[in-house]
This record gives structure tokens, C-alpha cells and sequence, in this order.
């Protein structure tokens, strides 16, 4: 019986210590999550901070640099810039760091990402014409277009999610806030 009683004991503490794991490692899903570009030892990388468990969880683990983070209108995805490829491209990730896609795939430049309404597309300017210009890609299916032939609007034309800095290190954006917060409790 005691036996019994302390096989069953290790059995509850081994799973409640991989709960416990599962939710440092991960925002909570429903959390309202905050997503940061903090720069550390010259490398700058993605965390989300997530307001419920006050707990923040590092995203973004290749290339140097990993900024702009802007959180989808329905809190499902992330999308950011990044230098993993050589050149600053436009990724989308979901919500956990995971699924990353390159949306831009190109070897100029591209940068700005906003989120349009519907949490579908992603606007972006690219310097890959003599002008800057403003593409928007479709995130379910990778599809590209130029903005100016689509009737989605451009990013001053509606509400969109902004970022800020705060001294210079790091940049914020939460979801269903027009006004970026100023959280100095970072890890």
C-alpha cells in the first residue's frame, strides 16, 4: 500500500511539474499578450509578455534581428521583420512563436508590416522598385500582390496597431489597444 501511495505521489508530482513547465514556456491562450523586440548582447529577438501569469516568453530564436512586432487584430498571429535570410524580410508567426513564415521573399529590403482588419493580410513597404512600395500578402496562402492594384486599404487609412520605443530598446504593441503601453518590468 505504501508502495501504491508513493508511485501515485511521484505520478502527480511528475505531472503537475510538466503542466507547470507547459505554462512557463507558453503564453496562456486566452491571455492579453504583449509582444516586445528586446535587444540583449547585440541580438534582438521577439518575447510576448503575457499579462495573466506575468511570465515573459521568448519567441524569435534565429538571425540577429527580430523587430516590429505586430500583433493580429484577432490576437492569432505575430507578424515581424527579420534578417534570418541576409536581408530585412516580413515574417508571420502564430501567437507562440510557432509557424513561422516568410511573407515578403525577396532580396531587397522589406519592413513596416500592418495587419489589416480581418486578420488576413499583412501590408508591407519593400524598397524592391525604385520607390518604396506597399505589397500586401495573403497569410493563409503566401499570395503577393501590390497594394495599389487590391482594394485593401492602405495602413493610414484605418485603425492599426503601432509601435513604440521606449529608450530605444524595445518596441510594443498589444492587442485591441490603439495606445502602445509603457511597461518598464521587462525580464
Amino acid at each position: 500500500m505504501v508502495r501504491l501511495t508513493t508511485a501515485f505521489a511521484l505520478c502527480c508530482l511528475f505531472l503537475s511539474a510538466t503542466v507547470l513547465t507547459l505554462a512557463v514556456t507558453r503564453p496562456a491562450p486566452a491571455a492579453d499578450v504583449t509582444v516586445l523586440a528586446i535587444n540583449r548582447e547585440g541580438d534582438t529577438n521577439i518575447y510576448a509578455k503575457d499579462a495573466t501569469h506575468r511570465i515573459t516568453h521568448r519567441l524569435t530564436h534565429a538571425g540577429t534581428f527580430n523587430g516590429i512586432p505586430q500583433i493580429s487584430p484577432d490576437g492569432g498571429w505575430i507578424a515581424f521583420i527579420s534578417n534570418r535570410t541576409g536581408n530585412t524580410e516580413v515574417y508571420v508567426m502564430d501567437r507562440f512563436g510557432g509557424a513561422v513564415r516568410n511573407l515578403s521573399q525577396h532580396t531587397e529590403r522589406d519592413h513596416n508590416p500592418y495587419w489589416t482588419d480581418d486578420s488576413r493580410y499583412v501590408r508591407f513597404s519593400s524598397e524592391r522598385d525604385v520607390l518604396v512600395t506597399w505589397y500586401v500578402a495573403d497569410i493563409h496562402t503566401g499570395e503577393l500582390r501590390l497594394l495599389a492594384d487590391t482594394d485593401i486599404p492602405t495602413p493610414g487609412e484605418e485603425r492599426a496597431c503601432r509601435s513604440s520605443s521606449a529608450g530605444g530598446a524595445w518596441s510594443t504593441c498589444n492587442r485591441g489597444d490603439d495606445e502602445p503601453t509603457n511597461d518598464n518590468a521587462l525580464p
